[in-house]
């Protein structure tokens, strides 16, 4: 998943989301600050998926008015 970062004096808190894949132990992404906007940065990636059965992503934007923007989302699926 990528998406934007927007500048730190734009933003009243960093961006904190948390990405659950099927259950798994969620993991954390905080934005850095930057002085510019930053588009298409890779916030989140997840290689071990079977291909073959249905998937939940579950993304949620843990700080309250924190922005969260996201740019898309890529799936690659294996050579058949």
């Amino acid at each position: 998943m990528y998406g934007t970062i927007p500048p730190t004096n734009s933003a009243p808190v960093p961006t904190q989301v948390s990405y659950t894949m099927d259950n798994s132990t969620p993991m954390m992404y905080v934005t850095p600050t930057t002085d510019d906007v930053q588009y298409n940065q890779l916030f989140f990636q997840y290689f071990t998926l079977d291909a073959t059965i249905p998937h939940t992503l579950v993304v949620t934007n843990i700080a309250q008015d924190a922005q969260f923007y996201v740019d898309y989302v890529g799936i690659v699926l294996p050579p058949t």
